[in-house]
């Protein structure tokens, strides 16, 4: 396996649990979250009285620290 070969699967080792945590507003489709995914705004979904909250709380500090980690790591590699 190539250096870049190597930096290229651990950029996207970053990036994709990042995205996935980014989307996961989707889980409302799924969770019993009481929101109308139609008229509720996704915003809503962290509130802290909200039945998931802390799930949808947790995921957007995950995606804010693995999504910036793939660039960081594909520059230092250049």
């Amino acid at each position: 396996m190539t250096e870049t070969s190597g930096t290229s699967r651990t950029v996207a080792m970053l990036i994709a649990p990042g995205a996935l945590r980014y989307t996961a507003w989707v889980l409302e489709l799924l969770l019993a979250t009481g929101l109308g995914p139609v008229q509720a705004c996704v915003g809503e979904l962290p509130a802290a009285h909200q039945p998931f909250g802390g799930l949808f709380r947790a995921t957007e500090p995950a995606a804010g620290l693995l999504a910036p980690a793939g660039p960081a790591t594909a520059r230092r590699a250049m």
